[in-house]
């Protein structure tokens, strides 16, 4: 998958693939950012009645944040947050509504 990263005057891209999936629990990525680094990306999924937690964890393979970790952690806790909300946005778009559930 191709991504794009950065503030706008300094946007650049790269890749992600994907190294290891388990349905409906849990996906292991490899994010590269040329040349600012590359991170290991793990996204887990819990039942936590009455819906789900999403986990996001990084872990640096290379570039800055092995240098600089208090200041990659304060990158990834936002950009974390952003995909996470991101994604409960997605998964509320695609809930069944009571109307649904009424057919």
């Amino acid at each position: 998958m191709h991504h794009r990263f950065g503030l706008p005057l300094l946007r650049a891209g790269d890749y992600t693939t994907v190294v290891e999936v388990q349905p409906c629990s849990r996906l292991v990525l490899c994010a590269r950012a040329r040349p600012y680094g590359e991170v290991n990306v793990e996204i887990t999924l819990d039942t936590v009645p009455p819906g789900t937690l999403i986990t996001i964890s990084e872990l640096p393979l290379a570039g800055p944040a092995l240098r600089l970790p208090r200041v990659g952690r304060a990158i990834q806790r936002r950009r974390n947050q952003r995909s996470a909300d991101s994604l409960a946005w997605l998964a509320m778009q695609a809930a069944p509504t009571d109307s649904d559930r009424l057919r």
